[in-house]
């Protein structure tokens, strides 16, 4: 394996009770979700509604395993990966027997899993939703999803010693970047915005500092624009890297989902 394509898209199924829900894994989504072609996909927003059977068929059918966490009333996550891939006997040992598998949907959503690879290498793959909404204001919001960036996601994020394959994808429901990603975060940058203490600079600089690169950049260096709301585009999903090299990446629109597909090809 010399190449990987990695996408991640919040498929819009909400905090969702199935028995209480209009939201549906429509033919139409599950089309979208393969057109891809991806060789890694981390889905969010992804709950247990009415359509499942049909998505985790077409899953099997189109040579990918899974591994998913969801509860109800709360966002979920999926992460496949193509079947061909893996070690499949080495991941189910260390499913059971081990902590190959770690997860938590409060506060931020996430799903981590150690998959070992046909070559031999562990590939670590960690995808996440940063919850929002439930603080009174802005800036309460933004200082909340900056402690479970704080005190959830970046713990999760394993050291390079033994996971120097490792991708970090989702939904991260930050603020725009005022500054550029080109220089470290300058709380200057932010005086008087409620995001002083939760945007894209802090969060590329934290990965950044683990050794990760950001996929999801135009040649520029500018980020890509995954959630359109009238005039203005926001780009609140991402894909990080550790021990592979970002080729290409681009977004597919969705009729589905609010959010656009984001996709990244990388080389190892």
């Amino acid at each position: 394996m010399n190449e990987l394509n990695i996408m991640t898209w919040n498929i819009r199924g909400s905090a969702s009770l199935g028995w209480d829900s209009s939201d549906t894994l429509s033919p139409k989504l599950i089309e979208e979700i393969f057109q891809t072609d991806a060789d890694v996909m981390v889905l969010t927003e992804f709950v247990a509604a009415p359509g499942l059977d049909a998505l985790l068929g077409a899953l099997r059918q189109q040579g990918y395993l899974w591994l998913s966490a969801n509860a109800s009333g709360k966002n979920g996550i999926l992460i496949a990966v193509r079947r061909e891939l893996v070690n499949v006997q080495q991941l189910k040992q260390n499913i059971y027997c081990s902590s190959a598998l770690f997860s938590t949907l409060n506060g931020c959503n996430l799903l981590r899993a150690e998959l070992p690879l046909q070559s031999g290498a562990l590939l670590t793959v960690l995808g996440c939703r940063m919850e929002t909404g439930a603080a009174a204001n802005l800036t309460a919001q933004y200082n909340e999803q900056r402690r479970c960036f704080d005190q959830i996601l970046l713990p999760a994020v394993l050291s390079a010693q033994t996971h120097r394959l490792f991708i970090v994808c989702g939904d991260f429901n930050n603020a725009r970047c005022l500054a550029s990603l080109q220089r470290p975060f300058d709380p200057k940058d932010y005086l008087g915005r409620a995001q002083r203490n939760y945007n894209l600079n802090i969060i590329k600089d934290a990965f950044d500092a683990r050794g990760f690169h950001m996929a999801d950049q135009t040649d520029a260096g500018q980020p890509i624009a995954t959630y359109i709301k009238g005039t203005m585009a926001f780009p609140l999903d991402h894909i990080f890297v550790r021990g592979l090299t970002p080729v290409h990446c681009g977004v597919r629109s969705s009729t589905c989902s609010d959010h656009a597909i984001l996709w990244a090809k990388c080389t190892l």
